[in-house]
């Protein structure tokens, strides 16, 4: 039998990532292969279910990230779950788990932002709806650092900056701020903060581009982080000098947004089902000239770019003249704007993003949908080559198909997130001892659903 590294010739091939699509409303039984978890393992290759994460039954889940407990364990994870909004839980999953998660416990308020894992390992931030946000070390037996006020409303999205020494944070009330991670962990006020339960502290930077509810955040290389709008802007700020270094106006609402590993091209998931893939200098300009097929692109309603000096050519979103404020009124006789082309295929909003790079730059770019599908688009060909329906009757569907509608899906997809090759071949040898692991955790705390504002399931 062959495995998902493994081609039908018995060698291995290059076959990077597995993915894992997740559900924020609780998948009913009878889909495929009778998949009743609200998190599925797909191969992105081939269309192949690999399994479950096992979070619980009949409970969908708000987000999920890689926690790593150990050295030897990188195939953990920290998932936000509950059956409705008045019972959610923090809860810690394997590849191994058999039944449900290895633990779980309450927070203090309901998260829509989720909890969002550092990339070191050591941190879990969760953003609240009240407009407070949290810090937790998964040291220290999941102490709780800091409550801080973030936001006048919501927190809607959190984020690390790509060097994982700033925390970004996005909210319903159109602001983007920055925190220091330093400064959420400073152990300094740990004391005062059990006394009055929450702590003063201020943004170092803090963007009011957007008019309306922010809806995601995406880091760049280079300390630049990407925020998207249900206002339909995409903008792009420079976490280090404060500026906004371009803001682009998208013909619908955008959902998610993402970009590949050098900053070169963003792509935007708006609200009508629309993927919009945003060439942000000339390279991938270029890159998009030379594709085998290219999609033409809608007139735009506005596009503004604030001035930025470099390499980059004088007609990039980013490179703009000397003459400084660079921006086009389109109108229905304007012509169509070079920059941003489009994917169509879903029918729903377009609810998460994920690029996969590969070293030959055969790349894909995996879409999940509210219309309850995850589609497979070759970036350089520009179309979408299979689709994956992780809980109707008929789980994958490629592209040669011409009867992918009947089997309808049963569940909207939220959220997808990468598991590496090396997680997926290791989970096997990590089974037994994380058991071992975590038979003293459930030991000595039992099954407690009560909350101390501890994250005290986590272990290092």
């Amino acid at each position: 039998m062959t495995t998902l590294f493994e081609s039908s010739t018995g060698k291995r091939n290059d076959n990077k990532y597995a993915i894992c699509v997740t559900s924020k409303k609780s998948p009913p039984s009878g889909g495929a292969t009778n998949a009743t978890d609200a998190a599925q393992i797909f191969c992105p290759y081939t269309g192949k279910s690999l399994g479950a994460i096992k979070v619980g039954t009949c409970v969908g889940i708000q987000s999920i990230s890689h926690l790593s407990l150990s050295d030897s364990n990188n195939a953990a994870f920290l998932a936000y779950v509950g059956k409705n909004q008045e019972d959610m839980n923090a809860a810690l999953c394997t590849l191994q788990s058999s039944n449900s998660p290895k633990w779980k416990c309450r927070v203090p308020e309901y998260m829509d932002g989720g909890l969002k894992v550092s990339p070191c390992g050591r941190f879990v931030i969760g953003a609240g709806r009240s407009g407070h946000c949290y810090c937790w070390s998964t040291l220290n037996n999941g102490d709780l650092l800091r409550i801080w006020s973030a936001h006048y409303r919501s927190v809607h999205t959190v984020i690390f900056s790509d060097c994982g020494f700033y925390v970004i944070t996005g909210g319903a009330d159109g602001v983007v701020n920055a925190w220091s991670l330093l400064d959420l962990a400073s152990q300094e006020e740990h004391g005062h903060l059990h006394q009055q339960n929450t702590s003063n502290i201020s943004p170092i930077r803090t963007w009011s581009d957007h008019q309306l509810s922010v809806s995601c955040l995406h880091a760049m290389p280079s300390g630049r982080i990407i925020s998207s709008s249900i206002d339909r802007q995409v903008v792009i700020m420079e976490l280090f000098s404060g500026r906004t270094l371009a803001r682009i106006m998208l013909p619908s609402a955008i959902e998610t947004i993402t970009s590949d590993k050098a900053g070169h091209r963003l792509y935007a998931g708006g609200t009508d089902g629309t993927i919009y893939c945003i060439d942000v200098d000339s390279y991938a300009i270029a890159n998009t000239a030379e594709s085998a097929t290219i999609v033409s692109s809608n007139e735009l309603s506005s596009f503004s770019a604030a001035p930025r000096g470099g390499s980059l050519q004088t007609d990039t979103i980013l490179g703009v003249g000397s003459s400084g404020m660079k921006s086009k009124q389109n109108s229905n006789h304007a012509h169509k704007n070079p920059y941003v082309s489009e994917l169509k295929g879903h029918e729903k909003a377009v609810s998460s993003l994920v690029l996969l790079e590969h070293d030959n730059h055969d790349d894909l770019l995996v879409s999940a949908s509210q219309d309850g599908t995850v589609r497979i688009w070759d970036i350089r060909a520009r179309c979408s080559t299979r689709v994956i329906r992780p809980w109707s009757t008929t789980a994958t569907t490629p592209l040669s198909s011409t009867n992918q509608s009947n089997a309808k899906p049963v569940c909207p997809c939220s959220c997808v997130l990468l598991i590496s090759r090396e997680a997926l071949e290791k989970s096997n040898a990590i089974a037994s001892s994380s058991n071992d692991m975590f038979a003293g955790l459930n030991k000595q705390h039992g099954d407690n659903n009560n909350y101390d504002n501890n994250l005290s399931f986590i272990k290092p």
